[in-house]
């Protein structure tokens, strides 16, 4: 008598919804999907002490970085120290509350609060025992975690110490390489235990029988969680893991990603001919676009940087942003041959949304460094919040576009052409 697969055997493909089953893997090893080759599951080579370890180091760092200097600047005598938190006040002193905002919820309070939901779960896993609300706790992680934006934020240094260079003696202090280790650590420790495999320690999935392989998961009358990938049987509403709603697709994926797209785009326009950043120094007033800045830099010879900030604040936004009608139009008029190319390039825009914020970082942080009065000092223009609105916008939206809609359209289009 053979034995009766059941839904913990099986997984769904977040990108593309086919059916597999469950391999046994080793420490270290990873399973794909055999259709997009995304990522399924996974075993931590390194068990939860190391997790653990990293995220205590990265704790340290953190409180570290936020108690001592930052960086130091000085300019015609006089001289500024400044950490991150008193980069904020100074922000908020001064009016630039969208700027503020931004550096404190991205900078500060998303790492802080990813590392400590990390060290709380990862504590009750090394114990073995299962931790009190970790539902609420692993939801939280997962959708916070996205906008921690520190490693972000270590490029924009690099701008800022090339931009000031000229006006300005600045210089690294110990907050700033206690930064730096915070920001590794925390890497290294979400690669080393993702998500999806937390939850599968915390809850493993119901009994259930199961199709055979092959199809995809609706298909199979299944209804896969889109927050901690659980199997359902159609029918449902909630997740009986995590309590999350359950859908076969994104609700309204398209008209919300159109939507959202079609805002980033008009946010885009005043990003760009309107100032970034101005700069007042010894009664000259200098109004500075984006493009205005790149040029600056490369006529400076400062290349590489000129390099860094073009493509992150000129080529990256609009890249996603052509990306995203790409992926729409092709789901929405039924013409997509090549899912597997499409697909990639979803994956590619998720990744490189977050690194347009660097010019956002560069002119918070010049800002808060250089207010000086009548000597120098910095402000934000109106298009340093048009475009980190716009920045956050289009995270969104390629949030809400659904993956798995490329291939339901690939399939519907094979068969409109097979019934014509």
């Amino acid at each position: 008598m053979t034995t009766p697969f059941f839904y913990r055997d099986w997984i769904a493909c977040p990108s593309c919804d086919r059916l597999h089953i469950r391999p046994h893997l080793l420490p270290g090893q990873v399973a794909l999907c055999k259709n997009c080759s995304t990522r399924l599951t996974g075993r931590c080579l390194y068990g939860t002490a190391l997790p653990l370890a990293l995220c205590l180091t990265a704790l340290v760092a953190w409180v570290i970085a936020m108690t001592l200097p930052f960086i130091a600047i000085g300019f015609g005598g006089q001289h500024q120290t400044i950490s991150l938190p008193s980069a904020v006040i100074i922000l908020i002193q001064h009016q630039m509350l969208p700027l503020a905002i931004f550096t404190g919820l991205l900078l500060i309070a998303a790492p802080l609060t990813s590392i400590l939901i990390l060290v709380y779960l990862l504590f009750f896993l090394y114990h073995k025992t299962k931790p009190p609300f970790y539902r609420f706790m692993l939801k939280a992680f997962s959708r916070i975690r996205f906008w921690d934006m520190t490693d972000v934020y270590l490029i924009s240094i690099l701008v800022v110490l090339v931009k000031a260079m000229h006006m300005a003696d600045i210089h690294l202090l110990q907050g700033f390489w206690a930064f730096c280790i915070q920001v590794f650590f925390i890497r290294f420790s979400f690669a080393t235990i993702p998500v999806r495999d937390m939850w599968q320690r915390l809850s493993p999935p119901g009994l259930h029988p199961a199709p055979l392989p092959g199809k995809r998961a609706m298909e199979a009358g299944l209804v896969p969680c889109h927050t901690c990938t659980r199997i359902h049987r159609a029918g449902p509403k909630r997740c009986t893991r995590c309590a999350s709603p359950l859908h076969n697709r994104i609700p309204q994926s398209i008209n919300r990603t159109l939507a959202l797209t079609a805002t980033a785009f008009i946010l885009y326009i005043p990003a760009n001919l309107y100032p970034i950043m101005i700069t007042e120094n010894l009664g000259t007033t200098i109004y500075s676009t984006i493009i205005g800045g790149v040029i600056l830099l490369w006529e400076t010879k400062a290349y590489a940087v000129a390099s860094i900030v073009f493509f992150a604040s000129v080529f990256i936004p609009l890249a996603k942003l052509l990306a995203l009608l790409c992926l729409t139009g092709s789901v929405y008029f039924r013409k997509n041959n090549y899912p597997t190319d499409l697909a990639k390039i979803y994956k590619i825009t998720e990744f490189i949304g977050k690194w347009s914020m660097v010019d956002v970082f560069v002119v918070a942080t010049l800002a808060a460094m250089i207010q000086m009065g009548s000597l120098a000092t910095i402000q934000p223009g109106i298009a340093a919040t048009a475009f980190a609105a716009m920045v956050v916008v289009t995270l969104f939206a390629a949030e809400t576009f659904d993956p798995r809609l490329l291939w339901d359209a690939t399939l519907q289009g094979k068969n409109n052409n097979e019934r014509s």
